[in-house]
């Protein structure tokens, strides 16, 4: 049962990425120098092409979606908290948005293959805004635990409800057995 104000926190799958991805480049960063000091210059070098395709790729993800959200929902507002990793700045939603500014909650879900276990069935939970107000992810769990939140938010803040796919995303439906 979701009761306001809220604190949700979706944002933290993608922070661990995050450092894991730093963490990667860093050591990309490391590797030509180490091979400049044991002298193997065409190593560097190609050790420098393989930084700088790792780095164009991650300038050309950062802008394809959201990375979740940190913050407060109360009957007035949502509060979104800006995050970092390592001091570089997440793509989050930040800032102070009234609550007549979104239109509805839907309800995304989506599946999960963690290494070596079952798929699930995951639902996300968003705030959707109107007029340069971001869609904000307040809720991510199982579904049956995202349907109910999505049900409480749509009471407590008086939104309707809207289940479907984000724009710029594909449904593909999946027909198992005979």
């Amino acid at each position: 049962m979701i009761s306001l104000p809220y604190e949700f926190h979706t944002a933290s799958t993608w922070r661990r990425i995050g450092r894991i991805a730093l963490g990667l480049l860093a050591l990309v960063v490391v590797l030509p120098l180490v091979a400049l000091a044991i002298g193997k210059p065409a190593a560097a070098l190609q050790l420098t092409l393989v930084l700088a395709i790792a780095l164009f790729v991650a300038f050309r993800l950062r802008g394809i979606a959201s990375f979740g959200a940190v913050g407060t929902v109360t009957a007035a507002e949502v509060v979104a908290r800006p995050m970092r990793v390592w001091g570089i700045p997440m793509r989050v939603s930040a800032g102070r948005f009234p609550i007549a500014g979104f239109h509805a909650i839907r309800l995304v879900r989506r599946l999960v293959s963690p290494r070596g276990g079952p798929v699930r069935d995951v639902g996300d939970v968003q705030l959707l805004g109107r007029d340069g107000i971001p869609d904000i992810d307040v809720f991510s769990g199982p579904v049956h635990d995202a349907r109910a939140a999505a049900a409480d938010f749509c009471a407590l803040l008086e939104l309707e409800f809207v289940e479907g796919v984000p724009p710029g995303m594909t449904r593909i439906a999946l027909k198992l057995g005979g």
